[in-house]
């Protein structure tokens, strides 16, 4: 199991469909992490401001394959954040690892 560490910053309370959306969209990028990655260390981080929301999860484990192919995990949290206004990103960490970036517009 990986060393976590947990980073929230959060302004405003979240409205329900965003906070149920990202909790899901960690809960299986940690899953992936736990599953795939072999890594040591991972990092999350939830920030909240007024006009949106970025979840970041990036881990130093082996990273993706090449040629990477989505599975249904990918292609769930993909979808669920594309479905609430935002962007996902996935994509090779700086040094080695992983990167998760999605980011949900605040509802006005």
């Amino acid at each position: 199991m990986p060393e976590i560490e947990l980073t929230i910053q959060a302004a405003e309370p979240l409205p329900g469909a965003v906070r149920q959306g990202a909790y899901l969209v960690i809960l299986e990028a940690m899953n992936n992490v736990v599953q795939h990655a072999r890594a040591r260390h991972v990092q999350v981080r939830v920030n909240g401001g007024p006009d949106e929301l970025v979840l970041e999860v990036a881990d130093d484990g082996v990273g993706l394959d090449e040629p990477y192919v989505s599975g249904l995990g990918v292609t769930s949290m993909r979808s669920r954040i594309q479905a609430l206004g935002g962007t996902f990103d996935l994509a090779p960490g700086a040094v080695s690892g992983t990167r998760l970036t999605a980011s949900v517009p605040m509802p006005t």
